[in-house]
């Protein structure tokens, strides 16, 4: 199964309940909640392009690469997914997604 198209989304949310229920909320904001997501690793292959997220059928096993941090109350985090070109050889173009997570920011002004 190689795909031919990809898109990005994001959430945040916050629980007093649990850190698993702050991360459900998010996936709903993100709009992949009804999803059944199976993580995997950074690679796309050559050619596959970006699209705007499309409806997705409830249940549906969805291919995700995500990028996750918890926190508590009053922490600064954050997480992220970047993506670029990069030529290899002997194919086409590859997209490469790296997470990256952040404990804590510092901001200077």
């Amino acid at each position: 199964m190689i795909p031919k198209e990809f898109f990005v989304t994001c959430g945040k949310a916050v629980s007093k309940v649990s850190p698993l229920n702050a991360f459900d909320l998010a996936l709903v904001k993100a709009g992949i909640a009804q999803c059944n997501l199976v993580n995997v690793s950074s690679i796309l292959p050559p050619g596959c392009k970006e699209t705007k997220r499309k409806k997705i059928p409830i249940g549906s096993i969805t291919y995700a690469v995500l990028a996750r941090m918890d926190g508590n109350e009053g922490e600064t985090i954050g997480a992220g997914v970047a993506w670029g070109w990069k030529k290899m050889e002997n194919t086409d173009w590859l997209l490469k997604l790296m997470d990256i997570w952040i404990e804590k920011l510092y901001w200077k002004f």
